[in-house]
């Protein structure tokens, strides 16, 4: 029923007890690890192939380390760049060229979403890279900044003019 070790359990290829399995300090098995209900990490857990929670292993898509069923809820995610370039800072370089407001009004009318974002569809099709969104709404963002900025020179100057013509006509 139980497997009880007061230091190390060491399995080379499969283990299993009906009941529990423990280890005071360290427990490895070789190839899989298979758990009914509940597995309570004390400290630190280490994997080097793949995690899976809530489907069938064999379910598991390519290319990712965790996969979890039905979402994760966090306290805090931290997701770490690759590259500083792959942050939106270059939307300030001053060879940055913005899209013009009666560009974007167009690409709007006729796609229904933002340039440079992907579609409704397209993200429940795909979904979507966390890191890689993040850095999209970021260009955005500062993209609105470089338009508010122009409106507020083209007020001004309008303002000017509009104070002058005033003063003209006294």
């Amino acid at each position: 029923n139980n497997v009880n070790a007061g230091q190390d359990v060491l399995a080379g290829n499969n283990m299993s007890a009906n009941n529990d399995i423990s280890a005071g300090n360290d427990m490895e098995a070789g190839n899989d690890l298979r758990v009914g209900n509940d597995l309570l990490v004390g400290n630190n857990g280490f994997f080097d192939g793949q995690v899976a929670i809530g489907i069938a292993d064999d379910n598991m898509p390519d290319g990712y380390r965790l996969y979890v069923a039905d979402g994760i809820l966090a306290e805090r995610i931290k997701v770490a760049l690759k590259d500083s370039g792959d942050w939106a800072d270059y939307v300030f370089e001053e060879d940055y060229e913005l899209m013009p407001l009666a560009e974007v009004e167009a690409f709007v009318k006729k796609n229904k979403h933002l340039p440079g974002l992907p579609s409704a569809n397209e993200v429940a099709a795909n979904g979507i890279d966390v890191a890689q969104m993040d850095a999209m709404l970021l260009q955005k963002i500062e993209e609105l900044t470089l338009y508010m900025l122009e409106l507020k020179k083209e007020n001004a100057a309008l303002r000017k003019e509009l104070d002058e013509l005033k003063k003209s006509n006294h």
